[in-house]
């Protein structure tokens, strides 16, 4: 196997990778060394943190209740009833422990799911906007941009299964 050009042989690692381990492989490669397609802007796009680690169990217990339930209509609301706490105690607790508010917790989640929606199944993006929580495809695709740096479009050919399915052996 060779590749030509300075930046292929990326294509020719992921070629490997999808070969050998498999295409669901190849897309992890692929975002944790950030390698683009051929028409790759060179934004990241790897995911972003969610705060540091922190003992504060009213947050995680909010935390832990968001990252099942961040599809949920007013999942905020939620867990600020959840926790008894008034809603600017804690917001400021939530912000304190792990240094980004309770919507952006949700709103990252919510995207950060989507993104593996993406990668992994076929459905439209309509239907992954409303299934993370979304009522309005171009709210999700304004937040999708705006949190990742791309468009929903550009993350699944980048990262979606598809890509990576051309390198199998017969395909």
């Amino acid at each position: 196997m060779t590749s030509g050009g300075t930046a292929y042989w990326q294509e020719l690692a992921l070629f490997i990778v999808a070969n050998y381990a498999g295409v669901e492989q190849a897309g992890r490669v692929a975002k944790v060394w950030a390698l683009g397609d051929e028409k790759a802007s060179g934004i990241q796009y790897l995911a972003p943190t969610r705060g540091l680690p922190h003992s504060d169990a009213v947050v995680q217990d909010a935390q832990v209740w968001a990252g099942d339930n961040y599809m949920s209509e007013h999942p905020v609301q939620v867990m600020i009833s959840r926790s008894g706490l008034p809603t600017a105690t804690f917001a400021r607790r939530f912000k304190k422990a792990t240094g980004i508010s309770p919507q952006d917790f949700v709103l990252s989640v919510r995207i950060e799911e989507a993104k593996q929606m993406l990668e992994t199944s076929e459905a439209s993006i309509d239907e992954i906007g409303v299934a993370v929580g979304y009522d309005d495809s171009a709210s999700f695709r304004r937040s999708f941009k705006r949190r990742s740096g791309t468009t929903p479009s550009q993350h699944r050919r980048m990262y979606g299964a598809q890509r990576f399915r051309r390198y199998r052996k017969g395909a």
